[in-house]
């Protein structure tokens, strides 16, 4: 039941949810709930003034394609948007190669 869960909401079509059946800390879980109702996004959304980089799953529930240029949309100077593809909210277990070579690649642009 808690593998069915996990691939409907945290992972793409054909990726496997096992690698998160283990290493969830309810402490750490806890501590991240508390940091994120104790601070207002609007002390970090912009991030000063650096080049920004969204790095987005391409399935993630969380982040709808109707969602997914709202950071560029407010930043445009400062945003670079990748998309990974075949990915969900789980993006580093599913397509970890992909992410690195996002990385990689908006780093080497950087000027």
């Amino acid at each position: 039941e808690r593998l069915a869960a996990m691939q409907e909401i945290f992972f793409a079509s054909g990726s496997d949810p096992h690698i998160w059946l283990k290493g969830w800390w309810k402490a750490a879980s806890e501590a991240q709930r508390i940091a994120a109702a104790n601070i207002k996004q609007s002390d970090w959304w912009a991030a000063g003034s650096v080049p920004l980089f969204d790095l987005q799953a391409g399935n993630d529930p969380f982040m709808p394609e109707t969602s997914r240029n709202d950071l560029k949309n407010e930043f445009p100077d400062r945003v670079t948007v990748a998309v990974i593809p075949n990915s969900s909210h789980a993006l580093l277990p599913e397509q970890p190669a992909a992410v690195v070579k996002a990385i990689v690649e908006w780093v080497l642009g950087l000027k």
